[in-house]
């Protein structure tokens, strides 16, 4: 629906916390779980982070190109996709 990337980031770890951006930050268990995908930099970065809450989908979705159902229809699939351990 942008046309452009989500999570946009050159790297594992700016990739990681555009999805803490948008997510919100996941729980310790959650990220020891995926702590095997991840640097030993971006875990150290993570546990130093304070508790960041998700966003609202519709947010970030653009309104202006979109009636106001469309983002509602296209923010309730994307929230049910987006899940940190899915």
């Amino acid at each position: 629906m942008t046309l452009r990337p989500l999570f946009p980031g050159k790297t594992e770890g700016s990739q990681f916390i555009e999805q803490v951006a948008v997510l919100g930050l996941p729980s310790k268990t959650t990220l020891q779980n995926i702590s095997s995908q991840l640097s030993q930099n971006t875990i150290d970065l993570v546990h130093n982070l304070d508790d960041i809450p998700a966003r609202k989908i519709s947010d970030i979705l653009p309104y202006k190109d979109y009636n106001s159902e469309d983002i509602k229809d296209a923010a309730d699939l994307i929230s049910k996709m987006l899940k940190w351990v899915p």
